[in-house]
């Protein structure tokens, strides 16, 4: 059975916080114990050089920022040093950088599985495949200062592929590719607490597919702006509590139909209470955390509903 009712869309926006884990601080401390113990005139400075531009680091993501990490582990390499905390901490920072390129791409391919159209899907990969020779050639770089330089450009490049997916995505939900039909004959309740807020839908639309057990729930606030919540488990047997999906647009606002914001959830779960498929009806409870790229962090400690009428 299709369900009309859902947009359906998992996306992966960028979520995670800002700066470069777990690197640029160690680093940094490595330096000054180094210097403090008053090593060759060669390495001391192109020590302090690499120690001067991680002083300008900021922590966050951003070009020049990353630059700045860059131009750190390189002045280290020309130094020389064979002190072990400095070459184990810039290692750490190498790593992070790795991990952080890797954790970029994931969200860009989160946002391309979302995509309906062919040429938008075929314009990300084609960023996508730029990143990827990119993070390739990082793997084959000589030293710490080259691998960084090009994982520092893997990153911003994904960051590209990601920002133009989610541009794409947005178009395709003003488009209604989707068909999100809401109301679908659904009766019943569903509301929530938005931090302390209560939330309450005036329009729902449900469907419930018992071959692959998946139940979806578009429930929509409207007023101005319109608020949209969306809820999709699959696996559903019976009742149970099942995870919602991590990254998935969860909640979205909008204005005369064109989203202007989006939560796409972090942690979640859904209780299924009852279900009857035969009989169109299900009730349970929810709880999740969602992030918006552009407004922060959403809690729902707790939500309810109660559905007759699913498709």
């Amino acid at each position: 059975m299709r369900i009309p009712c859902l947009l359906l869309v998992a996306a992966g926006i960028a979520l995670a916080a800002p700066g470069v884990p777990g690197g640029a601080a160690g680093l940094d401390g490595a330096l000054v114990a180094r210097l403090a113990a008053s090593p060759p005139a060669t390495e001391a400075s192109w020590l302090a050089k690499a120690r001067k531009s991680l002083q300008k680091y900021a922590g966050t993501e951003g070009r020049p920022d990353l630059r700045r990490v860059v131009s750190a582990l390189v002045a280290t390499g020309r130094s020389g040093t064979a002190d072990g905390p400095v070459l184990a901490a810039a290692d750490t920072l190498v790593t992070a950088l790795s991990d952080l390129a890797g954790t970029r791409k994931a969200e860009a391919e989160g946002i391309l599985a979302g995509l309906k159209l062919a040429r938008d899907a075929e314009s990300v990969k084609k960023a996508l495949n730029r990143a990827d020779a990119l993070l390739a050639a990082a793997g084959f770089a000589s030293d710490r200062g080259a691998r960084a330089a090009l994982l520092a450009k893997a990153i911003a490049a994904f960051e590209k592929a990601k920002g133009l997916a989610t541009k794409l995505l947005l178009r395709e939900i003003r488009k209604g590719l989707a068909d999100p039909a809401p109301g679908d004959g659904v009766t019943g309740t569903l509301a929530m607490l938005v931090g302390t807020t209560p939330w309450t839908a005036d329009e729902i639309g449900a469907a419930f597919d018992p071959g692959t057990g998946t139940l979806g729930i578009r429930s929509t606030q409207h007023g101005n702006p319109d608020l949209t919540l969306e809820i999709v488990i699959t696996g559903v047997t019976g009742p149970g509590t099942y995870a919602l999906p991590p990254s998935f647009l969860v909640y979205f606002v909008t204005v005369n139909s064109l989203p202007i914001d989006l939560f796409l959830t972090q942690t979640g779960s859904v209780t299924v209470n009852s279900i009857d498929g035969a009989a169109g009806t299900a009730s349970g409870s929810f709880s999740f955390t969602a992030l918006s790229p552009y407004t922060g962090a959403m809690t729902v400690p707790s939500g309810q509903f109660s559905l007759s009428g699913i498709d």
